[in-house]
């Protein structure tokens, strides 16, 4: 009885035709039939190829995934609580490429990211959340302290001494016989 109607269950990305006759106890001549076009299928969820899980890696760091089908665009999210839904450091809905580099992340932290797939018919779900470990930063060099450059008449249980580095949990010692550590003579 209404002017519109609804149909449902439509096939992506086929051409149908329409038309419409009135009724009452007898019915109008159809009228001019009309055609439309669906929309595109949404895209699939995106397939995460890197980094890889278990080593930590070196920043910046950079994500990868294998192109998704239909997808013209990306949703990357990523964030330090396992969901990678909250705790947001990255919220991007603007990628193109199947990869993104992520600068800014801390040394020495875990962190997990998801992607969606983009198009004119919406976006995917979201994938598996990744997780993603950064490697902890290498402490400061050391300053070295004594005995002075070019001290000589040294003992030979000579005391060497450097400033202490706040992130070092130990320190390597080397001794050599020429300035190119070719040949040490004492390494712990």
């Amino acid at each position: 009885t209404d002017t519109s109607f609804t149909v449902s269950g439509l096939a992506y990305s086929t051409t149908y035709y329409w038309r419409v006759a009135a009724t009452n106890a007898n019915s109008s001549t159809l009228s001019t039939a009309r055609q439309f076009t669906t929309m595109s299928a949404p895209p699939g969820v995106p397939t995460l190829t890197g980094p890889d899980t278990t080593a930590a890696q070196t920043l910046p760091v950079t994500l990868t995934w294998a192109k998704t089908p239909r997808a013209t665009g990306y949703h990357v999210q990523l964030g330090t609580d396992p969901s990678a839904a909250t705790s947001l450091v990255v919220n991007d809905a603007a990628v193109t490429d199947t990869s993104y580099q992520v600068s800014g992340l801390s040394n020495g932290q875990t962190y997990y990211w998801r992607l969606a797939a983009l198009n004119a018919a919406g976006q995917s779900a979201f994938s598996a959340p990744r997780r993603l470990i950064t490697i902890v930063a290498p402490p400061a060099t050391p300053t070295l302290s004594g005995p002075v450059d070019g001290a000589t008449n040294q003992a030979i249980d000579v005391v060497l001494s450097w400033n202490a580095v706040a992130t070092a949990a130990s320190y390597e010692v080397q001794v050599a016989t020429d300035s190119a550590f070719a040949n040490v003579v004492f390494f712990n």
